[in-house]
Parts: structure tokens; C-alpha cells; sequence
């Protein structure tokens, strides 16, 4: 279960420190012999940065409790 708390604590910083990022997605528009036009689309996926506090929260409650009953 601390495993479990250290995974979610990685997630909720990842999640913190890059709260969005860029895909680009290529379509083809159309072909004239060898000659392809492409269009790119960006698409920006971005997250609730309180996500990330949430989970950094959890999982350092989840650790921190596991890390005591481990040493009883």
C-alpha cells in the first residue's frame, strides 16, 4: 500500500508541474500525384491543476500512514 501512496505523491507532482501539454495531429487534405498537403491540428490536453494537489495530498497521507503501522 506505500507503493501505492508513493505512485499517487509522483502523479500529483507530475500533475503540478506540467498542467498541460501539446499533441499535434496530422490529416491528410488532399493528394496530387506525389505531392501530399498536410494539415496539422494542435491540440492542447490540459488537467485541474487541484487534481494534482489532491492526489500529492493522498498520497502522502496514504505513505505516511503505511510507513507507521509497517513499524509496529
Amino acid at each position: 500500500m506505500r507503493t501505492t501512496g508513493l505512485t499517487l505523491l509522483t502523479i500529483g507532482i507530475a500533475i503540478l508541474a506540467f498542467s498541460a501539454f501539446s499533441m499535434i495531429f496530422k490529416e491528410k487534405d488532399f493528394k496530387i500525384g506525389r505531392v501530399e498537403f498536410d494539415d496539422p491540428n494542435y491540440k492542447e490536453i490540459s488537467w485541474v491543476p487541484v487534481l494534482g494537489g489532491l492526489l500529492f495530498v493522498t498520497g502522502s497521507v496514504v505513505s505516511i500512514v503505511y510507513r507507521k503501522q509497517e513499524k509496529i
